[in-house]
């Protein structure tokens, strides 16, 4: 059924999140032991259907392209790094982001990039940027890796 939104969220709004970086996306998937309920298509489809047994323990991310349109930046997925005084969400359900100043007619910003810094000048990661996108039309995901840790 693709992306979805609205099961999304985290520390930087209820959205779908994104890495450049696969370290960054380790953090965050959890392992497959070929027990867990549910996935028997998944492993019909990726095992079964070509003659191999379930290897263990397996990781799974899909691989997307994504569109960003016009993000805005954060340090700490509540302001705007280039224009502190603007918060970056349009309200407190955190699931649309700000407008775009000064743009008629009205836009709200499409995708956050949360930037990486030192703590103690506010950021709140330090190794790998986050990127949110709040509608899943934006994602396309194109293939799913498989892969075990050694």
């Amino acid at each position: 059924n693709g992306m979805n939104e609205r099961m999304g969220g985290g520390h930087f709004g209820k959205g779908l999140y994104l890495a450049e970086d696969a370290a960054k996306m380790d953090q965050y998937v959890t392992s497959d032991t070929d027990q867990n309920e549910g996935l028997g298509a998944l492993h019909k489809l990726l095992y079964s259907s070509n003659q191999m047994n379930h290897p263990g323990r397996v990781y799974y991310a899909f691989a997307c392209r994504t569109t960003l349109g016009f993000p805005i930046f954060s340090k700490d997925g509540q302001v705007d790094s280039r224009a502190p005084e603007q918060t970056v969400f349009a309200g407190p359900d955190e699931r649309e982001l700000a407008r775009i100043p000064g743009v008629e007619p009205p836009m709200h910003y499409n995708a956050m990039v949360v930037e990486t810094g030192p703590a103690s000048e506010g950021y709140k990661l330090a190794r790998h940027r986050e990127f949110v996108v709040f509608h899943a039309i934006q994602i396309l995901p194109e293939f799913l890796i498989a892969y075990m840790r050694e």
